[in-house]
Formats: structure tokens, sequence, C-alpha cells
């Protein structure tokens, strides 16, 4: 049966992965749990086996090339197998990516792309806490009657509650 080989997601937060050396040759037999290719993220290393005895029969991704997780990078399928559905999925699979691959190549490689580019805006400054030289100064508590701030009632309460000699 063959499949797909896809770029692993090495970690939660791993967004890009680049393809550090192909262990095998396209054409070349492999047996289940050799080594196929080395790839690295923004955090490790590691590596892709077989998980079936095949060859390797295409390549989508070389060396150094960086594509996002899930992203198809060869096939693995018997020497005589048919791989056309699997090649059709594959590049089907790349062309819906290819907006993502195209941001991973760089700024150079957008410009040659018939893509859309996206419009850059100024920003405004960000607004910031008023300090003590740009803050008008602040007015006193408004007085109550009694010449006094005003405050809580809870507090009034207690302040006008009888003192007893023995709770003082």
């Amino acid at each position: 049966m063959g499949y797909v080989i896809k770029m692993p997601k090495l970690g939660l937060e791993m967004e890009r992965g680049i393809v550090l050396e192909w262990t095998v040759d396209e054409g070349e037999t492999v047996d289940e749990g050799d080594v196929l290719v080395e790839v690295e993220s923004e955090k490790s290393i590691g590596e892709v086996d077989a998980r079936e005895d095949g060859a390797l029969r295409h390549v989508y991704v070389e060396e150094g090339e960086e594509v996002p997780p899930g992203t198809p990078i060869g096939i693995l399928a018997a020497p005589d197998a048919d791989i056309s559905d699997l090649r059709a999925d594959a590049e089907a699979e790349l062309e819906a990516e290819a907006p993502e691959v195209a941001a991973a190549a760089g700024p150079d490689a957008g410009a040659a792309s018939d893509a859309p580019q996206r419009e850059t805006r100024t920003r405004r400054p960000r607004r910031t806490a008023p300090t003590a030289a740009t803050r008008p100064p602040r007015s006193p508590p408004a007085a109550g009657r009694t010449g006094r701030p005003r405050t809580s009632r809870r507090l009034r309460a207690r302040e006008s509650a009888p003192r007893n000699s023995r709770w003082t």
C-alpha cells in the first residue's frame, strides 16, 4: 500500500519545519523503521521513520526547504505500485498550502508570485497613561456639612456609635 510522508509536528507551537537531510535517495528501498528524513523545528530536531517496507518514490521538499507541519514532503510505496492517487492527493495539498509555502520562502519569492500582496499600514502611536506632568491636578475631596471630607456610611456609623470605655 503506500503513503504520503508529511512534515511532522514536533511540538505544540511548531509553525514551520526544515528538511535537514534525506537519508534515503529517491528510488531506494527501505525497511519498516528505517529513517527516511531528518527535520528541524524551531526548538528540536526529529527523524521520520518508514511505517512500512517500500521505496522512496517521490520527494516534494528538498533539503533546506521550510514548510508548515502536515505538508507532504515525499511518497513511500512499493517499487512497482501505482502511486497516481497518492501523487494527486499530495499535489492537491501542496496547491492548497502554496501561499503559506511562498510566504515561508521570504519576500523575494513573494514578489515573483501572482498572489496579491498585503497592504502595509502605518501604525498610530500607542496611547499611554498620562504622567504627572500631563495629568491635570486632582481636586481635593468634596467636603460635607461638617467641613470634613465625605466618608462611607459604614465609617460614619462607626464614628458616631457610642463608645464604651470597655471596648476602646
